[in-house]
């Protein structure tokens, strides 16, 4: 097993400030976040749906149904972009509109099993890769890894996985 914390892997060597320290903790970050998503980025080529439709359907299955409007603001689009991307969505069968209950000019998108599935696949995929590289930390390393994701959650306020409500099965 290796030792990131006991080993070379530790951030910072030498004598260094408190903004050194910041500074090269958010370029080493930063680099891992980029090859993270890299890697997330292959994982979801497989599925076969674009990925403005798959971080749409993301947003769907783990954040709720909500308007194309809301579905837009939260992805960083326009409404029209969204549009097509819920165009497409729908036509793969991966959601739906439905009529707002009390805006006649809006509707609801909601992801539809068949969308649900896809995702639910996604995680699991995107999980074992994190899980298989992971596996190889010691135990130490891991225990620290989980608190810097806690920590990382609140400082960037990303609600984790266990914080999101499950959504009821197809």
């Amino acid at each position: 097993m290796v030792n990131a914390v006991r080993g070379m892997g530790r951030i910072g060597s030498g004598v260094q400030s408190d903004d050194e320290r910041l500074d090269e903790l958010g370029r080493n970050l930063d680099t891992i976040a980029l090859h993270l998503v890299r890697a997330m980025r292959r994982i979801d080529t497989k599925l076969g749906v674009p990925p403005a439709r798959l971080s749409a359907l993301s947003s769907l299955v783990f954040g709720g149904a909500r308007t194309i409007k809301a579905l837009a603001e939260g992805e960083s689009v326009t409404s029209p972009t969204m549009t097509d991307v819920v165009a497409g969505l729908e036509r793969s069968g991966l959601a739906r509109r439905e009529a707002h209950p009390t805006d006649g000019r809006s509707t609801i998108v909601t992801p539809t099993p068949k969308g649900v599935k896809i995702i639910r696949r996604r995680r699991a995929a995107q999980v074992a890769y994190i899980n298989s590289t992971l596996a190889e930390l010691h135990r130490d390393d891991l225990e620290v890894l989980v608190r810097a994701v806690g920590i990382l959650s609140v400082a960037f306020a990303i609600p984790l996985p266990s914080d999101i409500p499950e959504m009821e099965r197809p």
